[in-house]
């Protein structure tokens, strides 16, 4: 994951702001992991922006129980939301002439049974009224959404468990909020796989509605083979292989691509407007 960063970082001098999708480390609570993290991004977080994702990683105590993000939301100094219970754990900030929310897609660890102390059954009850309010605010030209958990479902048959295609709770939940706000772009990510969706809005194709884009896998974690989406539109012939992605703003258009990191192209969309 280092070399990706660095190498990323060095073919694209001009980089204005870096985004990482979450699962920042394995362990949220193991410390080596994100003193490693952290210096693997030196001196690149000196000089530029970093806007980080919170991921299920990120929520686990050392026995692998569940906790609240402390150690990520002290090493992180995003903006505030407004809410106490949830301060920072979803937030959204202004860059150039693009909107960007970051959504806390952690639910399931937040109301784990493992996680006592701290039960939020309502996360996204609360989460959904804030990302209306901030929608409604908005008056950038552009809206672009991270989300670490992927909005769809991907099928999978093993002995005790099979799951069909479709769309999963985040998706139900989330994905008609962009359509009404007109939404541009959707990143997600948590699938360890690079797959380009296309515009869907209503949960089926349209050029009207929002880009769809699974970021991929930076490090050294591999998932099973998810089954194709009939709503995929590409995806990474290599799915064990690292990439990483770009995306250039500019007055009309917002051009996103995807590559190895030897810096082979993968994937390209440009949204027009």
């Amino acid at each position: 994951w280092e070399e990706i960063v660095k190498d990323s970082a060095h073919r694209n001098p001009r980089t204005a702001l870096y985004i990482s999708m979450g699962d920042l480390v394995d362990n949220g609570e193991q410390d080596y992991q994100w003193r490693t993290w952290l210096n693997s991004i030196r001196p690149l977080s000196a000089n530029v922006p970093l806007a980080t994702t919170l991921g299920n990683h990120e929520m686990y105590t050392l026995d692998w129980k569940m906790r609240e993000p402390y150690a990520y939301l002290n090493y992180f100094a995003v903006p505030p939301n407004g809410n106490e219970i949830f301060n920072r754990r979803y937030y959204s900030y202004d860059f150039g002439d693009v909107h960007y929310v970051v959504l806390d897609t952690q639910l399931y660890e937040s109301n784990h049974e493992d996680n006592h102390d701290t039960h939020h059954p309502d996360l996204y009850d609360v989460q959904v009224q804030w990302l209306r309010q901030d929608l409604a605010a908005n008056t950038k030209k552009w809206t672009v959404v991270l989300m670490h958990r992927d909005p769809f479902q991907y099928a999978f048959d093993r002995p005790g468990a099979s799951r069909d295609v479709g769309f999963n709770e985040e998706g139900v939940l989330f994905m008609p909020i962009f359509d009404e706000f007109n939404v541009d772009l959707v990143l997600s990510a948590h699938l360890h796989s690079y797959r380009n969706r296309g515009h869907v809005r209503n949960f089926d194709r349209d050029a009207s509605g929002p880009l769809y884009i699974l970021t991929g896998i930076a490090g050294d974690a591999r998932r099973p083979k998810w089954k194709e989406h009939p709503l995929d539109v590409y995806v990474a012939p290599d799915r064990d292989k690292n990439n990483y992605m770009t995306m250039t703003v500019t007055p009309n258009k917002l051009i996103v691509k995807a590559f190895l990191p030897d810096g082979t192209q993968l994937d390209e969309s440009v949204i027009a407007k």
